[in-house]
């Protein structure tokens, strides 16, 4: 048993990520209880795979995966693995919520770095205009790289409210 002070459940994941590799984390650490303000709010469980994580096509990127899964309904909220040098930490959609999506909103992986936050569109999205969304909230319209990127500063406004809209699961991407 140990005791990690964090804001979100997934914090307490990303405080270990620096650590711990991230093919032993899930033997470390396979159950979170998030506490906030005295009662349960979260009760999550981690478990590695070799899979290919989603959003990807290409059979030869499976890799190991850490599932992250609400302990009470089962159902997987984040997956993270290793994407090149980068530890990713995907929120996962149900498909239903895919279905009802409109059209111009576009899939993203996270990249957490030490003072800034990548969110990676693909490279079909490069020299696209987008805007990000934290629920209905405009948060910032931005091109993104030649690589179909969008680099945001921690410390900035526009990073700050990224990176809380992704610990609340509510950023959106949307073509501008």
């Amino acid at each position: 048993v140990g005791v990690v002070h964090c804001g979100s459940p997934i914090e307490a994941v990303q405080r270990f990520l620096g650590r711990v590799d991230l093919g032993a984390l899930p033997h470390i650490v396979d159950t979170i209880i998030f506490i906030k303000d005295g009662r349960i709010e979260k009760v999550y469980s981690l478990r590695i795979v070799v899979k290919l994580p989603r959003g990807m096509k290409d059979r030869t990127l499976a890799r190991p995966v850490v599932l992250v899964t609400n302990f009470e309904t089962g159902k997987q909220e984040y997956e993270i693995y290793t994407f090149g040098e980068e530890t990713v930490i995907m929120p996962v959609r149900e498909s239903e919520e895919v279905v009802s999506l409109e059209e111009e909103e576009i899939g993203y992986h996270i990249i957490k770095r030490k003072n800034s936050i990548v969110l990676s569109l693909g490279r079909e999205m490069a020299n696209t205009e987008v805007t990000l969304y934290s629920g209905d909230e405009e948060i910032i319209t931005i091109r993104t790289d030649e690589r179909g990127r969008i680099n945001l500063a921690k410390k900035s406004p526009a990073g700050r409210a990224v990176m809380d809209a992704v610990r609340r699961g509510s950023l959106r991407v949307k073509t501008a």
